[in-house]
Order: structure tokens, then C-alpha cells, then sequence
């Protein structure tokens, strides 16, 4: 609904603000490779009837990734800006925050059942009971800042929960 909202107003997508702050984020600011910050887009809970349920569905985490080791998803290839990737924090396995992040392996670590994802190719799971990706959130640069040009394509969460 936020980059919904951003489209009618005539911009390009919705910047991505740091959750807790609400502070808007710049590429500038994000520049170190090896870092991860939480994120969510700008307005997400305006007008919602639940705010604190879009807030956490919304969830995103951003990595940024050494540009030499990021394999963009086929199809995805300008959804990065400068290595910089989003991935919803929500574990596809039952829910939890997917919110470690080993910098050296550029592998994120869901600490409830240890499910563990790829982050430098589009968050595929490598170890545990997780069945699927992390969803990718499609970014952007616009006046400096970061922002989301689209929805998550798939389901944030795990299967089971309900869609709607």
C-alpha cells in the first residue's frame, strides 16, 4: 500500500526508513559492505486498520554485499543498489526473525530453528527446515535515498500463514 501510495503522488517507489527511527535511509549511509540494518518502507502503517500487523509483515532487512560475490536472481538483476539487498526478515519456516547476519559467509541466520539463507543468491535456504527463499524486495536509488519500487513478489512468512 505505501509504494501504492508513492506511484499516485508521482515517485518512483517509497523510501525505506530504519525501524525504531523512522529515519529515512541513504545509500551513503549504507555504504560499508558486510552490514545489515532493519528497515521499513516509509508510511507502511498509514491508514491501516492494524498498523502494528503491516509494520510486521513489512519487516525488511538490508544487506549489503561485496558486489564481486552478489548473484543477482535471474530476472532481478536491477533489484540491488551497488550490492545493497533487501530480504523480508520473516523466516519462511514458522515465522521468526530472520535477524543474524554472518558477514563472512554472507549467510542470515533464523535463530529459532536455525534455518539459514544465502544472502549473495536471493536468500536461498542452504541449511534447516525452512522450504523457501526469503522473499527480495525490489530497490532503487532515488535523490540519494533508498527506496522500495515494488511489493514483496511472493508470500511474506511461512506457508501456513493465511494470505489475504
Amino acid at each position: 500500500a505505501a509504494v501504492e501510495r508513492a506511484r499516485q503522488e508521482g515517485r518512483r517507489g517509497v523510501r525505506l526508513v530504519v525501524d525504531g527511527t523512522n529515519k529515512p535511509l541513504k545509500v551513503s549511509d549504507f555504504s560499508a559492505p558486510g552490514s545489515m540494518i532493519t528497515v521499513i518502507p516509509e508510511g507502511v502503517h498509514e491508514d491501516a486498520e492494524h498498523p502494528l500487523n503491516e509494520i510486521a509483515k513489512a519487516v525488511t532487512i538490508l544487506i549489503n554485499v561485496p558486489e564481486d560475490q552478489f548473484k543477482p536472481v535471474p530476472g532481478r538483476e536491477n533489484w540491488h543498489v551497488n550490492g545493497i539487498v533487501a530480504y523480508s526478515k520473516i523466516c519462511t519456516h514458522v515465522g521468526c526473525p530472520a535477524a543474524l547476519y554472518e558477514q563472512t559467509t554472507h549467510h542470515i541466520l533464523c535463530p529459532c530453528h536455525q534455518s539459514t539463507f544465502d544472502a549473495t543468491d536471493g536468500a536461498k535456504v542452504i541449511f534447516g527446515p525452512a522450504a523457501r527463499s526469503l522473499p527480495q524486495l525490489p530497490l532503487a536509488e532515488e535523490n540519494g535515498y533508498l527506496i522500495a519500487t515494488g511489493d514483496y513478489p511472493e508470500p511474506v512468512g511461512p506457508s501456513f500463514w493465511e494470505r489475504g
